[in-house]
């Protein structure tokens, strides 16, 4: 699709606490972009997404498709940060991992209380830090920036074979390459398993 709006691609990254609505409003935005003729790339992080985590959505507006819905590091045109709880003011990890954290606590306490007493040490770790430790976590992207659609839904690991199955009888896949992938709980595992004990 061309966009009948001439001119570069501009980028723009949307964060702010899970559950306040960030996620659909990088969509609403992005549908009203495409709506006016632009091409609209979105890359978003959903690690920590439950209420009270951060959420990060990247936004590219381009005349043509992008390679990537990554933002480059350093590439964002405008940055929307927003605290639907009105709490935390910093502007940058180095000064929001103490306020996070307390808030991570706070919500802890509620479901647990008494939690907060038993904790003997703690070692706070950011998104940056994690980043930096790790070249994979590319914009803090557990899945290094990769957004693309062979690796979601029916095309992991590759088309017809999201349940497992291979061109082998009674040859199965399972792991982190097969839906709904890594990190999921044991997700691949359990629907195999479920597919076995059907047998």
């Amino acid at each position: 699709m061309k966009n009948k709006n001439s001119g570069l691609t501009k980028n723009l990254i949307l964060t702010g606490v899970g559950g306040q609505g960030n996620v659909m409003a990088s969509r609403a935005l992005a549908g009203m972009l495409v709506d006016a003729g632009y091409v609209v790339t979105i890359g978003e992080t959903f690690g920590m997404s439950q209420r009270g985590g951060s959420v990060m959505s990247h936004l590219r507006i381009s005349p043509d498709a992008v390679k990537s819905p990554q933002i480059p590091k350093g590439g964002a045109d405008v940055m929307i940060r927003g605290d639907a709880a009105g709490q935390i003011t910093a502007t940058d990890w180095a000064q929001m991992v103490e306020p996070f954290a307390e808030r991570a606590l706070d919500i802890l306490e509620r479901c647990a209380p008494g939690m907060r007493g038993k904790i003997l040490e703690s070692r706070i770790v950011s998104p940056t830090d994690l980043e930096a430790e790790n070249p994979n976590l590319v914009g803090c992207d557990q899945i290094g920036g990769s957004h693309r659609l062979a690796q979601h839904f029916l095309f992991r690991p590759a088309h017809g074979h999201a349940d497992g199955a291979t061109a082998l009888k009674n040859l199965y896949l399972t792991g982190a390459s097969v839906w709904p992938g890594a990190g999921t709980g044991a997700g691949p595992g359990w629907l195999l398993a479920q597919r076995l004990a059907a047998k």
